[in-house]
């Protein structure tokens, strides 16, 4: 079971107020029973700007964590005897789903 401390989810929430209207998105890593969390900074507003026809939805409807964070984070975490746990991001506007892209990236778990 994916377990998170209550200050951590403090600081997703205040992130998600924060980035607002633009969704948040952040990494989970697991060092033993409780996943930390790794605020990422969602480029999706960027590649949109920049390729509209390659990445058609803006910050509002979805997000990219950069390839390298991406992956400098899971180094570090399996370095230290850890792992990636999984992934987080807000839903704006509207109710908490699974949306048809995020259960498409189910398969990274």
């Amino acid at each position: 079971m994916l377990r998170i401390a209550r200050s951590d989810m403090k600081e997703i929430y205040a992130q998600a107020l924060k980035e607002y209207p633009a969704e948040c998105c952040g990494v989970l890593t697991e060092h033993g029973s409780v996943s930390a969390i790794h605020v990422c900074e969602n480029i999706q507003q960027a590649m949109h700007d920049k390729d509209r026809k390659s990445f058609p939805r803006d910050a509002r409807t979805a997000y990219i964590i950069a390839p390298k964070v991406l992956s400098g984070i899971a180094a570090e975490a399996e370095s230290s005897g850890g792992r990636v746990s999984g992934y987080y991001h807000s839903h704006i506007d509207c109710p908490a789903y699974f949306s048809e892209e995020d259960e498409r990236r189910t398969w990274i778990f």
